[in-house]
């Protein structure tokens, strides 16, 4: 269920003038015209009406999204996505973290359909808008891009780098060690190997469900993950 901004304030306003005594453009008692503004007496009833709509369209859109380990597929990009939950398996010093080598050998080693998995290729805005609606993820979640810092290189786990032309969906700066977009460090993370990368992920919705370029060593508590089956 999607409605739009514009579509829920049409039909507030619309409500909410044909309702009540005093309808913008009526006649008063001694006959003369009233204002066209809408009194602020009766804002109550469209801001009552709109919390409502917006209670209502948020539990439905929310009952459509999965969670961790269901796998839903796109008919547009042909792929299957998944969101993936760190094991205990995989913690980091007893933390529900993964790295993202370990997120990248895991995906590697998931088959659904016959299809091996692989750390999610975000490389359209479909894709990007998919993910966002489908899983509204609440915490950083992991994807298969990484950024060769001393080749100065953006490399999807495909093997194809990001051309200037390509879609991005990179937050405004990089919080390259922190765990949220506010945490901005003032130091990067090793560069002093052509081996050395920062790898990708995306900030939670909360956030702005963007991308972050982080330390190596940064971990998280869920990855994206996709089957390229090209059908059901």
């Amino acid at each position: 269920m999607m409605l739009g901004w514009n579509t829920l304030m049409d039909a507030i306003w619309m409500n909410a003038a044909r309702t009540g005594p005093d309808q913008p453009g009526d006649t008063t008692t001694d006959g003369s015209r009233m204002s066209s503004i809408l009194p602020l007496g009766r804002l109550w009833r469209p801001i009552t009406v709109l919390v409502a709509l917006f209670l209502a369209v948020a539990a439905a859109q929310a009952s459509e999204r999965v969670g961790f380990g269901e796998k839903v597929y796109d008919p547009v990009s042909g792929r299957y996505f998944e969101m993936v939950k760190a094991t205990p398996a995989d913690h980091i010093y007893g933390h529900p973290r993964i790295w993202w080598g370990t997120a990248q050998k895991n995906a590697a080693q998931m088959v659904h359909n016959g299809v091996r998995g692989r750390l999610a290729v975000v490389d359209s805005r479909h894709v990007h808008e998919f993910l966002l609606r489908t899983f509204w993820a609440q915490e950083p979640v992991w994807i298969g891009l990484r950024y060769w810092c001393q080749l100065n290189r953006l490399e999807w786990v495909t093997g194809e780098t990001v051309k200037p032309s390509d879609f991005v969906a990179w937050s405004l700066q990089w919080a390259h060690t922190g765990g949220s977009p506010q945490d901005i460090a003032s130091r990067q993370p090793n560069c002093s190997s052509p081996s050395d990368y920062w790898p990708v992920h995306y900030w939670p919705v909360q956030h702005g469900f963007s991308w972050n370029a982080n330390g190596r060593i940064k971990g998280f508590g869920a990855y994206f993950v996709e089957y390229p089956t090209g059908k059901p």
